[in-house]
């Protein structure tokens, strides 16, 4: 979610999550991103995740694509190996990145996430 200190007022973080889950297309999430980084300033890496969780699940929805080709479902089980990664490391990737201890469990964790891209600024 949000982090409480790079959006403060609980209720515009609320409204951040609400209009995030609703967002119609790849677009209206990209429009969101702007907004809160033109509101409260460079997205902490929780808010950049929580953005690409939102892109993701847009990107994985078949039902926007006319005729679903075998390349579609390619990219559809990618883009839901890469949502899974990032759920299931949570917070873990950007402490690690950034302070590089790593144990083995989570070296497991970020080899998979460079594998899929999973890295973001």
């Amino acid at each position: 979610c949000l982090p409480y200190d790079y959006v403060e007022d609980e209720g515009q973080r609320m409204d951040f999550h609400r209009r995030l889950a609703e967002a119609a297309t790849v677009k209206d999430v990209m429009r969101l991103r702007r907004e809160l980084a033109d509101r409260y300033g460079r997205l902490p890496p929780a808010a950049v995740r929580l953005v690409k969780l939102a892109d993701l699940v847009h990107n994985s929805d078949l039902s926007r694509i006319a005729e679903v080709t075998p390349e579609d479902v390619l990219r559809i089980k990618k883009y839901k190996k890469a949502r899974a990664v990032m759920l299931s490391c949570r917070q873990v990737i950007c402490p690690l990145q950034r302070f590089g201890s790593v144990n083995r469990r989570n070296e497991a964790l970020l080899t998979l996430a460079r594998e899929n891209n999973l890295f973001m600024e």
